[in-house]
């Protein structure tokens, strides 16, 4: 099985901060381990199957797998002070015609909240991400047939920092945030169309206005700005400044019913001055819905910029809307269910290539003991690009399934 974190990943590689103190909020509880700390633990392990394992249009091939998740978080909360430590492993090993797509991944965040006096908060944070692209997506996505190279391996580094200026119940609040990340490939980094042109570094500084007009509603202003600069230069200089403005309102005005929708502007400079920069409508909406103690409705949608990973392509244009639905069942069974629309344009692609992209997920939880769990779920997804020629086309359909356990002692 894929995993379906990998855009959220690179949507929030300089956003790390805004989890910083958000992350402690929704820690779990986890057990006393002495000295103000807790510590919850967990292990998951998944058998899979996927019908279409190189993302191909067509010579479609299926494999099984197995996965290994454990991780675990310490956190400490002594009032002005929070502190929160996260670390995690994800191992692979699937049926595929070699061990190369064969994988070890894994996480480790740190983060740490200070509250001084009632108006001034403080959180900073850092993090390192080991990953890599499947076969038959990102930089492989047209030469997936190719099984005795080794698969895309890749680290990210984290940091970041927030200022936030008012009381709980002050009229205006301020948040000042500060981040900064760090890609690199590690495996198939030579040749022309090797992996170097992928390494880049981010810096990003944003600052966010809330109005408080009511305990459960604000006018909120935002502006962000942000550098990339990229190791290597093609043809498209992808190096330069996006920018962005937005403003909306953000309201928690029953239990049932909470929501945070801002639109504004946005425009993408290029360091290369013969080039045209990109501007445009800017927007994110989330909308959550809780008609009943046990039933949970979202709906999201969105525009973002995401890193170019083709050659002559300057930046990906992304825009997205998705809805699910969360549904305890009993105090043992838990099900969620997702479905997702997004495209993608390439902002300078030679053949103004356009995606199109669907999914849908199931996911169910039945919880045998305390500690220990049965998981399992579908996922769908399916992309028709612009891009159809014989040697180029990179349209497919994929239905990947999984069953396994979870503990968590």
């Amino acid at each position: 099985m894929q995993k379906t974190t990998r855009i959220l990943a690179v949507l929030g590689s300089v956003a790390l901060a805004g989890a910083v103190s958000s992350a402690q909020a929704q820690q779990s509880l986890g057990r006393d381990v002495g000295g103000g700390f807790k510590l919850a633990t967990q292990f998951q392990a998944d058998t899979t199957y996927t019908d279409n394992f190189y993302y191909q249009p067509d010579n479609e091939q299926s494999a099984t797998g197995l996965l290994l998740r454990p991780s675990l978080q310490l956190a400490s909360d002594r009032g002005r002070w929070g502190i929160t430590n996260a670390v995690g492993l994800e191992a692979g090993s699937f049926t595929a015609p070699t061990s190369q797509d064969d994988y070890v991944d894994g996480f480790a965040n740190l983060g740490l909240d200070y509250q001084a006096g009632n108006r001034h908060r403080f959180s900073i944070g850092g993090g390192y991400i080991k990953e890599h692209d499947p076969f038959g997506t990102t930089r492989t996505e047209q030469i997936a047939t190719i099984f005795n190279r080794d698969i895309d391996q890749w680290h990210q580094t984290n940091a970041a920092g927030k200022y936030r200026f008012g009381a709980a119940d002050a009229l205006i609040n301020t948040e000042i945030t500060l981040s900064a990340a760090q890609k690199r490939y590690d495996t198939n980094e030579g040749g022309p169309s090797g992996t170097r042109f992928l390494d880049h570094d981010t810096k990003a500084a944003d600052v966010a206005f809330f109005y408080n007009f009511s305990p459960k509603t604000a006018v909120v202003i935002d502006a962000l700005v942000s550098d990339v600069e990229f190791e290597e230069a093609l043809s498209a200089n992808r190096d330069g400044q996006y920018k962005r403005l937005r403003g909306g309102v953000r309201w928690n005005v029953t239990a049932q019913t909470s929501g945070d929708f801002r639109a504004g502007y946005f425009r993408r400079d290029f360091d290369d001055g013969g080039r045209e920069e990109k501007t445009g409508a800017n927007w994110n909406a989330t909308l959550n819905w809780t008609p009943a103690p046990l039933t949970k409705f979202k709906l999201s949608t969105g525009r973002a910029e995401l890193i170019s990973f083709v050659f002559g392509t300057r930046f990906i244009d992304f825009q997205h809307v998705s809805a699910s639905w969360s549904q305890r069942w009993t105090t043992r069974f838990t099900t969620e269910t997702s479905v997702s629309f997004s495209q993608s344009d390439f902002i300078g692609s030679p053949t103004e290539r356009s995606d199109d992209n669907t999914g849908a997920n199931f996911y169910g939880q039945y919880q045998l003991q305390r500690a220990l769990s049965v998981v399992g779920g579908l996922s769908s997804s399916a992309r028709d690009s612009s891009d159809t020629a014989p040697t180029t086309n990179l349209d497919y359909d994929t239905l990947t399934a999984f069953l396994g356990i979870r503990i968590t002692p």
